[in-house]
């Protein structure tokens, strides 16, 4: 399925396409200014053994694999966006019958997160994304959140955000932080395309983007990376090319990934006939945790049918070794479970 995947997106490409092209996890991530390899060198020049032992465990673990602790933790700092994209759960136009609640705007408590953050120094945990399902940069204590996970040893501090808000100010900030990675969604290569899909703002977006890449030179900073992305969908993919073109001598990494169609009723009956994807072994290395507290097994909007507790009542610890993550394993090993099976298998493509 995904060999027939990287030869759709090449053959549709009318211009070069860069040197390096690579399938993870169902993402097709393109090369532009640096390789993973390099990556990885410059982190592990910076943190040492500290980020070569995370890297190595990330790698190698399988669904066979017994991690004591998440070697990785997906936070939603806020239940609200600035956005409505199309293909998001968020937006209610186009997703009707969720199974779960959002729009609640519940806000993560900094003290909630320290607590978990303390408890994850304590087993080794060196990753996080601050970012997961919602625009984290409209959460005023964003960078406290950075700087407490900072000092505790989270040495690969990742964000998601859609670029409204990276003005100047904010992307001083960033570069004066520990922030590690910034993964910026963007999904067209023109205004017209990407108000059809996001809503307003792409020439403020712009900006913002040439503004954060020019001051990372001036400032002689390699890090923070930044990749830009590409949800693709009938909808954008005329663009793919371009936005490939436009982007690929700029930035370290674009990724490109199947837009996924996130309204399936996992209960529905939609499996039948459809093939599975990709192979998911994200309940082996990472929980994501909402804005609410709730603790789930993945970083999918999907998991939030699978709820494993909640950090008002259970640690990380005792989730992540408890009956309701051993049942979500399970069945996803035993192809057993509606909800795992239809993430694997939804596609827009």
């Amino acid at each position: 399925m995904f060999d027939a995947l990287c030869f759709h997106f090449m053959s549709e490409a009318h211009s070069p396409l860069p040197k390096s092209v690579e399938l993870q996890h169902g993402v097709l991530r393109f090369h532009s200014q640096k390789r993973e390899g390099e990556l990885d060198l410059l982190l592990s020049k910076r943190f040492g053994r500290q980020y070569d032992d995370y890297r190595h465990s990330w790698n190698s673990t399988t669904r066979l694999t017994e991690n004591k602790y998440p070697l990785h933790l997906d936070f939603e700092l806020n239940d609200s966006c600035n956005q409505a994209c199309i293909m998001c759960p968020r937006n209610s136009r186009t997703h009707k019958n969720n199974g779960y609640s959002l729009g609640t705007k519940a806000s993560f408590d900094i003290s909630d997160f320290n607590r978990i953050i303390e408890e994850g120094s304590r087993y080794g945990l060196r990753s996080i994304n601050l970012g997961a399902y919602a625009e984290p940069l409209t959460h005023p204590q964003f960078f406290e959140f950075v700087s407490l996970a900072s000092r505790h040893g989270i040495i690969d501090i990742r964000m998601i955000t859609n670029g409204i808000l990276l003005n100047p100010s904010t992307s001083e900030a960033l570069l004066d932080s520990a922030i590690t990675n910034i993964f910026i969604s963007i999904d067209a290569a023109t205004k017209e395309t990407y108000s059809s899909i996001r809503g307003g703002g792409y020439d403020q977006l712009i900006q913002n983007i040439d503004y954060l890449l020019k001051r990372r030179e001036s400032r002689s900073q390699s890090i923070p990376f930044v990749r830009v992305s590409f949800v693709h969908m009938n909808s954008n993919k005329h663009e793919l090319s371009d936005f490939l073109e436009q982007w690929q001598e700029r930035v370290d990494f674009i990724d490109v990934q199947p837009g996924e169609d996130l309204s399936i009723n996992p209960f529905s009956g939609f499996l039948q006939g459809n093939e599975q994807r990709i192979t998911c072994i994200s309940p082996w290395q990472r929980l994501s945790i909402l804005s609410n507290g709730d603790i789930i097994p993945c970083c999918s909007f999907y998991g939030r049918y699978l709820p494993i507790g909640n950090i008002n009542t259970t640690t990380i610890y005792d989730a992540w070794h408890g009956e309701s993550m051993q049942i979500v394993r399970k069945n996803l090993l035993e192809n057993a479970s509606d909800v795992c099976n239809t993430c694997q298998s939804s596609s827009l493509l």
